[in-house]
């Protein structure tokens, strides 16, 4: 499984690239874009679903209380995003 499921390091950066400098032509498109594989893919079910998304807002609440934990001085920039 984790020969199917895993990327390196090298694998994953890629994904972070194009889907923060990918189709710069076209930057409509990537707009709230689920990205996978290098390209614009449709995301699961369950990421549109209610469930999926109480579990990103969760994610991202933890997230961001483990950084401001790790660095206080990172509170006041994170403040505005948080809802």
């Amino acid at each position: 499984m984790e020969i199917c499921l895993a990327r390196t390091s090298e694998q994953g950066s890629r994904q972070l690239v194009y889907a923060a400098i990918g189709e710069r032509d076209s930057e409509d498109h990537m707009k709230d874009a689920y990205v996978s594989n290098a390209g614009v893919a449709e995301p699961s079910n369950f990421v549109m679903s209610e469930k999926g998304k109480t579990m990103q807002d969760d994610f991202w609440r933890e997230t961001i209380e483990i950084l401001t934990k790790q660095a206080s001085q990172l509170r006041s920039i994170v403040q505005q995003y948080l809802v």
